[in-house]
């Protein structure tokens, strides 16, 4: 006679284990994101053509993607990561030139990037 195996225990495993993988991703995605901040900032000087604060500011975006560049394309897609970085040098010189739709418009592009990454 032959004994029937439940598959029970493995689905309840498997269940188990998605749960716990989508609390941890929801935590992590709520975690204080230093480039969605700096994006932020540098939106608000742009808005008020605050040109010297928004030079500065978008320095401060390029330096800390440059800084968390390699954790994206560790847990992420490198082409996103390196269209990002394209448009995060196509942010500073439309700051420098003080083309304000156009920084508006790439910085709206930043954005919506970085809502796809996970940093940290």
């Amino acid at each position: 006679m032959r004994k029937s195996k439940s598959n029970m225990p493995k689905v309840i495993l498997l269940i188990i284990i998605i749960f716990n993988l989508s609390v941890i991703h929801t935590m992590l995605k709520g975690i204080d994101n230093p480039l969605a901040r700096q994006t932020e900032e540098v939106r608000k000087q742009i808005e008020s053509e605050n040109w010297q604060e928004a030079k500065n500011d978008v320095v401060k975006l390029n330096n800390i993607f440059e800084q968390k560049r390699w954790m994206l394309e560790f847990f992420g897609p490198i082409e996103h990561v390196s269209n990002v970085r394209q448009e995060v040098q196509e942010l500073v010189q439309e700051v420098k030139l003080e083309e304000k739709n156009d920084a508006l418009t790439t910085l709206t592009r930043i954005e919506a990037r970085f809502r796809e990454f996970v940093v940290l």
